[in-house]
């Protein structure tokens, strides 16, 4: 037993003078637990602050104790910094940079990342050489997404260097995400206008809805005078559309940026933002507009409001005409996507000689606000398919342009005699269908006096042809033949009327000759014999 007390004894003095040898002490109190001492090549030693000179993070691979124990205000970075500054600085000698990394990099609320040239190095070297006595900059960047959820975010940036153990710096982040009530937005003129949000608060939401006809809404952004917090600095405003449009804000209403991504909006300024709407459809569409502070989340999050655009309805602007039709050079079938009603104008009536005609498809852009609509579909068709049918003669265009109205042919193929309705359907983006109706008088031949006469005509020979040959087949054959051979009674046999003495007398030869029985021979044949007729009646049958 005092022999195994003797050798702990020896364990834990070893121990403890190995400790005492070491060239680089952990600072009492320090945090940093990841962290492993390591001794530099050539004694080489490291250092980290957070300004150029300074060794207030890491001095001799050591993280500081007041860094690590939270003393430092500069390793909690607050809602209104967006990035952290690191030096490195070698002294005694060079370190070989292998890579730098923050972790966690990608949270709920938060994404955080390395920039800077130090940073760009490793990612595209792999290393960096940090000379003796050279100081580097390394930056964590923050974007924070929503307020920091049970209160500072704890990060790590990692530092490793060749044959060295890595250098873990613990730091925190304070995400921001308060509403900001100071920003008030009105939308329309100063003495007919609305305000959209007011200190901050939005007053629009998707039960607000901007109708069919109207493709901007101006907005105006300025600082409330009844705010207590004062001039704010503000980015681009930026719009979205989610459904049957899209939307974005005109840049060319952003003069006041001057090109700048943000802007000092002081008491008694504002800023104007157009939101143009593009409708593809007919529908309704969610608008989202966002005023952001700068910097983003610092601690403000951004100035939001939506509200509904409907898009479609009736296409405004968009007619139909007849061209060419009878003592009228043109006559109007729809007017703004819809067909023409008026009491003083009855249904168009294509006459029965007419196998085509034009059709003048127009865009009024004062009516329709739109230079250019596009087009989907163009099609006609006559509703009764049994007595016309219809077709475009061109090919659709894509787009219906207001300085060139669109002239398509129609033309038609009739197949009964009397009227039938046409129908002109045209399909545009974010409108509803143009329909345009009239009517197709057709005349076919087959309904005419002389048509119907003809068609009785043939009718009637096809069905006396049809009967005559039905009763040659069925009836005259068995009883009425009058054709040699035909038997009427037991060995009895009726004599053709239409032969001659000699035909019979050849025919009679002819068969006793070859031993056929009476009647199975034809004239034909006798005929076509070498002998013929008059051979064959001279002949006298052999014995």
């Amino acid at each position: 037993m005092g022999l195994g007390l003797l050798v702990v004894l020896a364990t834990v003095s070893a121990t403890c003078s190995l400790d005492s040898q070491q060239p680089h002490k952990r600072a009492p109190g320090s945090l940093n637990l990841l962290h492993f001492v390591a001794e530099g090549p050539a004694g080489a030693d490291l250092s980290v602050g957070t300004e150029p000179g300074k060794a207030n993070v890491v001095s001799g691979f050591d993280v500081v104790s007041t860094w690590g124990s939270g003393d430092d205000l500069a390793s909690s970075v607050p809602s209104t910094k967006t990035s952290s500054s690191f030096y490195l600085k070698a002294k005694g000698g060079s370190l070989q940079m292998t890579r730098a990394t923050v972790e966690p990099a990608t949270l709920p609320h938060l994404r955080s990342y390395l920039e800077g040239q130090l940073s760009t190095q490793l990612r595209q070297n792999g290393q960096v050489n940090l000379r003796k006595d050279e100081e580097k900059l390394l930056r964590v960047a923050y974007d924070c997404l929503s307020v920091s959820p049970g209160g500072p975010t704890p990060l790590t940036l990692t530092l490793e260097f060749e044959g060295l153990s890595p250098v873990a710096i613990p730091l925190q982040k304070t995400c921001g995400g308060q509403k900001n009530t100071a920003l008030t937005v009105s939308v329309g003129t100063a003495n007919d206008g609305e305000k959209v949000v007011i200190m901050g608060l939005p007053k629009w939401d998707e039960l607000k809805v901007v109708g069919v006809r109207q493709t901007t809404s101006v907005f105006t952004v300025f600082v409330d005078p009844l705010s207590e917090q004062g001039a704010q600095v503000i980015g681009l405003p930026k719009a979205t559309g989610i459904g049957a449009c899209a939307a974005q804000a005109d840049p060319k209403s952003l003069k006041k940026f001057d090109g700048k991504k943000s802007k000092n909006l002081a008491a008694g300024d504002s800023v104007d933002m157009a939101v143009q709407y593009r409708c593809f459809r007919h529908g309704n569409c969610i608008v989202s507009a966002e005023v952001p502070f700068s910097p983003d989340m610092a601690p403000y999050q951004p100035l939001r409001w939506s509200w509904t655009k409907v898009c479609g309805g009736e296409a405004l602007g968009i007619d139909v005409e007849a061209l060419g039709v009878g003592k009228s050079p043109r006559r109007l079938l729809a007017s703004d996507g819809a067909a023409n009603t008026s009491s003083s104008t009855a249904t168009w009536i294509v006459e029965k000689d007419v196998i085509d005609h034009k059709v003048r498809l127009f865009n009024d852009e004062k009516r329709s606000l739109e230079p250019e609509i596009k087009v989907n579909s163009l099609t006609v068709r006559c509703l009764d398919t049994k007595r016309c049918t219809s077709r475009l003669k061109d090919a659709v265009p894509k787009l219906l342009r207001s300085d060139s109205p669109f002239d398509v042919n129609v033309e038609y193929d009739c197949h009964q005699s009397g009227s039938s309705m046409v129908q002109l359907v045209l399909a545009t983006e974010g409108h509803e269908n143009v329909v345009a109706t009239w009517a197709k008088d057709c005349s076919a031949f087959s309904d005419s006096l002389l048509g119907v006469c003809l068609v009785f005509i043939l009718t009637f020979t096809c069905f006396s042809c049809a009967c005559v040959g039905f009763v040659k087949l069925f009836f005259e054959n068995p009883l009425d033949s009058k054709k040699r051979g035909a038997p009427l009674l037991e060995g009895e046999f009726e004599e053709d009327e239409n032969l001659t003495p000699e035909d019979l007398s050849a025919l009679d030869n002819y068969e006793a000759f070859y031993g056929l029985q009476k009647g199975a021979a034809s004239v034909e044949q006798v005929k076509d014999s070498t002998l013929g007729i008059a051979g064959w009646a001279i002949k006298a049958p052999d014995p």
